[in-house]
């Protein structure tokens, strides 16, 4: 009898650089967009926002400003410096507790993104990072970096997400 050992995920969850992404301040995610927003980005943005919600204990909701501690303020730029990238998480508010972000800036490629899906599975990608998700090891949901179609996070993602907030 052979016997097929089940397959491991090791992703780092939480806790900051170098090693993964801050955890969020919360169970609260407000979130925000720049005032040179472009409203066509707004549907896969806020998609991507429902569907954290729906899968997670996250609860999201929009904030009226963007400040230093509102949780994803989303941007959209283009530009030379892209190249390659489609989009980026960044902590912009560090909290007093270690490895917490009290305030992110989610940066989406507007040259590289030129559809409603692939908007769509990178905001959810950055939304990961957002709430301390690593790259995903398996291509079985959004956190896998790159192009892809999937617009949801597996049950491992999930696990972490709600095992802490």
């Amino acid at each position: 009898m052979t016997i097929s050992p089940s397959i491991a995920r090791a992703d780092i969850f939480g806790g900051g650089p170098p090693d993964s992404y801050y955890y969020a301040d919360n169970a609260l995610h407000m979130y925000c967009f720049d005032l040179n927003f472009i409203p066509a980005w707004e549907n896969p943005m806020v998609d991507a926002l429902t569907n954290l919600q729906n899968q997670t204990n996250i609860i999201v909701q929009e904030s009226v400003t963007c400040s230093a501690d509102t949780d994803v303020a989303f941007l959209v730029k283009d530009g030379p410096f892209w190249t390659g990238i489609l989009g980026k998480t960044t902590c912009r508010n560090l909290a007093k507790q270690a490895g917490v972000c009290a305030g992110s800036i989610i940066v989406l490629n507007s040259d590289l993104l030129t559809n409603y899906q692939m908007r769509r599975k990178t905001s959810c990608h950055e939304l990961g990072h957002s709430v301390g998700l690593s790259h995903a090891t398996t291509g079985d949901d959004c956190m896998i970096s790159g192009i892809s179609s999937l617009i949801t996070y597996n049950s491992h993602h999930i696990s972490h997400i709600n095992g802490y907030y």
